[in-house]
């Protein structure tokens, strides 16, 4: 499932490339995301990062030119900003806390095979926890982020570059031929946690992620794609697709010392149904 999260929400990230355990439903790469909670004294952080295209050299010499560079301001950042806030605290002191975060993250590039204005690309992405403390030994936590993509220009295309295409290869002179992608993304959980005892703990998780992107168009013409000069012409294809994955999961953890050394003895279950429907 596609979902671009807000990496300022989160405490601790762990990227494990191989060796996985049992907990991994399939085989690959496995991201692991703790996100931040409130505390009892109210905090926050602010970030800002800026970027234009002054604060750059250009590379592209006469040379360049001569060889059919369209312009020394290709493949050339033209803005970028990023700015994220958070801020967390009690609810009710030693027992509720909530944490939340906003991003918003905007670049724009000039691409050699666009050269009509910046492509641009804007994430936004908002996140809240609820966490309470029921006992000593109990805790519930309730978590959501959402993220939001807009590329008002995207440049899809269907023959150009290979089958199902590239938009690395074809070449827009107008923006009619592109895809206005609005995308939004979101995931949340309700969790559970019980300590047994100092080595023994329990956890249950039911949450849900998913996606829906909607790519709009600029004009009713009739697609063109030439794979000989690779220009596009024409209005592109209009589409929904919706993504949505249902999880439920429980483990159960017991940490022993003395077995012949110390082990870690883990079961669980996990059910995960998913949906995928597409509308054009």
């Amino acid at each position: 499932v596609l979902f671009r999260s807000d990496y300022g929400s989160f405490q601790e990230v762990s990227v494990n490339a191989a060796g996985n355990s049992a907990d991994m439903a399939m085989p690959g790469v496995q991201f692991q995301f703790v996100s931040k909670s409130g505390g009892n004294e109210v905090r926050g952080s602010a970030l800002t990062n800026y970027e234009n295209e002054h604060l750059q050299s250009v590379n592209i010499d006469a040379g360049l030119l001569a060889r059919g560079v369209a312009s020394p301001q290709d493949n050339r950042l033209h803005q970028f900003y990023d700015r994220n806030a958070d801020a967390g605290g009690p609810l009710k002191r030693d027992r509720l806390w909530w944490y939340s975060s906003f991003r918003d993250e905007r670049s724009q590039a000039r691409y050699a095979n666009f050269p009509v204005k910046p492509f641009e690309t804007r994430l936004t992405n908002y996140t809240g926890k609820i966490t309470q403390q029921l006992s000593p030994s109990d805790k519930l936590i309730a978590y959501g982020q959402a993220g939001k993509k807009l590329q008002p220009y995207r440049q899809d295309t269907a023959t150009i570059g290979g089958p199902g295409g590239s938009r690395s290869f074809g070449l827009f002179d107008n923006e009619n031929a592109t895809a206005n992608q609005d995308y939004i993304g979101w995931v949340w959980k309700g969790e559970y946690d019980r300590v047994f005892t100092s080595n023994t703990l329990a956890e249950i998780r039911a949450g849900r992620v998913g996606y829906t992107w909607d790519s709009g168009v600029y004009s009713d013409e009739i697609r063109r794609e030439d794979i000989g000069s690779r220009l596009v012409t024409g209005g592109n294809v209009r589409w929904i697709e919706n993504v949505n994955r249902n999880q439920v999961l429980g483990t159960l953890s017991t940490f022993r010392s003395g077995w012949a050394g110390t082990h870690n003895v883990k079961v669980g279950f996990e059910l995960r149904s998913e949906e995928h429907t597409s509308e054009l």
